[in-house]
């Protein structure tokens, strides 16, 4: 078994075994091309195919968590093809050898609670700190006629639903979505403190990034001022669209703003020619996930997240 270091020019077989390692989390090239360059200057990275007898078997990825890292925190992603899964033992020891020189103190990683690395990770050692529920939204079944009522509230209370694409003609206008979005997302419950991005990072990333879709980024306004938003975001499934981050600023609650936004988004993905709508969030923020089984999303098997200490 060897390691091969990651070349540029190694991108479209990089996307190749990720998506076979992982159809349920599909990626493409421009994802993986985006987060390569809008990472930090000063994070650590290491990626190499996983080859025996001349074939790639697997990837490894080991870099500085884009979202609120641990002091020496390294992500790993360990993605083998399904044929090679008893491999597994033998690359994470070899992972180990690399990742030293990088001298973490933790290692983080991500699996489905489904799948095969989930039950891995707890064989060598790694503790559960967060998790989240995925879910799909069919939208052929979506009516929104039930929501009428919250809908009323909402518009009695002010409340005018705008896109970020017709915002964003006014170049100050960025600065405000920044603001309002980085308060909302202090109020998100999750088991991690948030570590927003700057201003000038949040752009590269997000309205830079390939999944932007401004016209379906919908803000809601009370006067003029941003009382709450719903993101749907371009995704690499097919017929589907991601929701981003949908949330009210405190002083905007308890109006039906958040359902009358995710109604809109919903109501847009359909007249769009969307088939589903998925969506993530944490296990116990359960104000949203019950507007979302409310709406009528499904959940999937949770995402867990863990870590482990690293001894040199």
């Amino acid at each position: 078994m060897e390691f091969i270091p990651y070349q540029e020019s190694d991108l479209l077989e990089c996307v190749r075994l990720r998506n076979l390692a992982d159809p349920s989390r599909p990626t493409t090239a421009e994802s993986i091309q985006h987060r390569d360059a809008t990472r930090a200057k000063t994070a650590k990275f290491a990626r190499f195919f996983v080859v025996v007898h001349g074939q790639n078997i697997g990837l490894v990825n080991l870099e500085t968590p884009l979202s609120n890292p641990e002091p020496d925190e390294l992500e790993l992603g360990l993605h083998l093809l399904p044929a090679h899964l008893d491999t597994a033992e033998a690359v994470y020891k070899k992972v180990l050898q690399v990742a030293l020189p990088l001298e973490p103190k933790l290692l983080r990683v991500s699996a489905k609670e489904n799948l095969w690395a989930y039950s891995f990770y707890l064989g060598q050692g790694f503790s559960e700190f967060d998790r989240t529920f995925p879910s799909s939204l069919h939208l052929e079944s979506f009516d929104a006629a039930p929501f009428a009522p919250l809908l009323e509230k909402a518009g009695n209370a002010g409340l005018e639903i705008g896109t970020l694409a017709s915002e964003l003609v006014n170049p100050r206008f960025a600065r405000r979505y920044y603001n309002a979005i980085v308060e909302i997302l202090h109020d998100v419950p999750a088991a991690t403190a948030l570590q927003p991005w700057d201003f000038e990072t949040w752009q590269e990333r997000t309205l830079q990034g390939p999944t932007f879709y401004p016209e379906a980024e919908f803000i809601g306004f009370i006067g003029t001022e941003i009382a709450g938003v719903s993101q749907l975001l371009r995704s690499s499934r097919d017929s589907t669209i991601q929701t981003g981050l949908t949330g009210v600023r405190r002083a905007y609650r308890r109006l039906g703003i958040a359902v009358a936004l995710k109604v809109a988004a919903a109501q847009f993905a359909q007249n769009n020619g969307f088939k589903f709508i998925r969506t993530t969030n944490h296990v116990i923020n359960r104000p949203m996930l019950a507007i979302n089984e409310a709406i009528g999303f499904v959940k999937d098997p949770a995402t867990v997240y863990l870590r482990k200490a690293v001894v040199s």
